[in-house]
């Protein structure tokens, strides 16, 4: 079988890209299958053939690829040689039984048709982490006009956020990531809030199946040690620096708290990506984090070996996304180390942390709601040890593998089925 994905942790470590691999290497060590993975990097001067095995190995290559050569509004690859000639032979050559995409982000959403005109037997699987398909804002459902919540994409709505794209331009778009999709057999979503978006887009219902991610367990470890008077107030964040997962909210939380001579709170930011962002993001950044010098500690770029380390430190973990979300690893990492979780109270987020069960919500985007529920997270008595006794047991990667390999059965029991009902009637 054939993974597909639009990175590569070892090159950018996103949520999807991570659990691209984790699955990829659990559904490796399972033996049931024999997986094959294929992940797109940004390389605008790299020699020879787009696609190169990585560091030698033979079940995961890389594709080489500038990112002009996307077209970021209909998520098609200009560069059509790229799917005639090198992505063709790569599935001619490894002729999967079956191809599950992770994204076709930087790929395209053509390599969809090119796998069902290829191996027209071979079941397509396509997992949906965020909303890019309907979403033309970064597949993030933001507006740009305001940066408030989208709950519907619409070719007049859409227009409203791009003006230079005409309505009738949007639904082309509409129509055309739709006619890629159609060759899709089984979607999965990680949370109910993605899933219900898609059915809403149009995606037949009972073609998408809710799957949460599945993840590498590690053992709890225990809680920090209090010194004498000390309450629960050291918080975390780990994730990407970027604009969408609201790092700007949980700063300007922690200078609002500083003004109000919480002294006692403090905030590790770990997370990694800035490089990636605009000049003037990360100039923000370190403007912000400057101003909070005395109660932020920024870490930077982690691996998940350090992670338990990591969490020892910590009484919360701050999820303050400004966008839906689907399903963050962060805060399965997070339970799964027994930390409690405050996090904006929309998408994936509330759907996965439970108000006052689990874990604290606050009002998305409002930096003074964050900092009051912080505090009040620090200074109330028992408050910790009540959500950390309601936090739930984390699914492995071995159930997600389980769960993933029974649907990879049937697609291709079905498939079989069909080939021996056309051969003989």
């Amino acid at each position: 079988m054939l993974y597909v994905s639009h990175g590569h942790p070892e090159v950018m470590a996103g949520g999807a890209e991570v659990f691209a691999l984790e699955l990829f290497e659990g559904i490796r060590e399972d033996r049931r299958y024999e997986p094959v993975l294929v992940a797109r990097v940004a390389s605008s001067s790299h020699d020879g053939t787009p696609l190169a095995a990585l560091d030698g190995r033979s079940d995961q290559f890389l594709f080489h690829g500038p990112s002009e050569s996307f077209d970021y509004f209909l998520q098609s690859q200009r560069n059509k040689i790229v799917l005639s000639v090198y992505l063709r032979d790569l599935l001619t050559s490894l002729a999967p039984d079956l191809v599950h995409f992770q994204h076709t982000l930087h790929l395209g959403m053509e390599m969809i048709q090119l796998v069902r005109t290829t191996l027209p037997r071979a079941p397509i699987v396509y997992t949906l982490h965020e909303f890019s398909p309907i979403c033309f804002a970064d597949g993030q459902m933001l507006r740009p006009t305001d940066s408030s919540l989208c709950d519907h994409a619409s070719p007049r709505r859409c227009h409203e956020c791009f003006p230079r794209h005409s309505p009738a331009e949007f639904k082309m778009r509409e129509l055309f990531i739709k006619s890629q999709l159609s060759h899709v057999d089984q979607f999965l979503a990680p949370s109910e809030c993605l899933r219900g978006r898609f059915v809403d887009w149009g995606l037949a219902d009972e073609k998408i199946g809710l799957l949460d991610y599945g993840r590498q367990l590690q053992a709890a470890v225990p809680p920090r040690v209090l010194a004498p008077n000390e309450t629960r107030s050291t918080f975390g964040y780990f994730g990407q620096i970027n604009p969408y997962k609201g790092v700007f909210v949980l700063l300007e939380a922690m200078r609002i708290l500083k003004l109000q001579e919480a002294n006692h709170i403090h905030l590790y930011i770990h997370g990694d990506n800035l490089k990636f962002q605009t000049e003037g993001f990360r100039q923000e950044f370190e403007s912000r984090l400057a101003e909070c010098q005395n109660n932020v500690t920024f870490v930077g770029r982690y691996s998940s070996s350090e992670l338990p380390s990591l969490m020892e430190m910590l009484d919360w973990v701050v999820v303050p996304s400004v966008w839906w979300e689907n399903s963050p690893l962060v805060i399965q990492e997070a339970k799964m180390h027994r930390r409690p979780i405050i996090c904006s109270n929309i998408g994936g987020m509330s759907e996965k942390v439970k108000d006052d069960v689990n874990g604290l919500h606050f009002r998305v985007n409002d930096p003074q709601d964050l900092a009051r529920t912080m505090l009040a997270a620090a200074n109330e008595q028992g408050t910790w040890s009540r959500l950390r006794a309601g936090i739930e047991p984390v699914g492995s990667i071995t159930e997600c593998v389980d769960a993933h390999v029974s649907l990879y059965d049937s697609l291709l029991a079905q498939s079989r089925a069909e080939k021996t009902y056309q051969m003989y009637g």
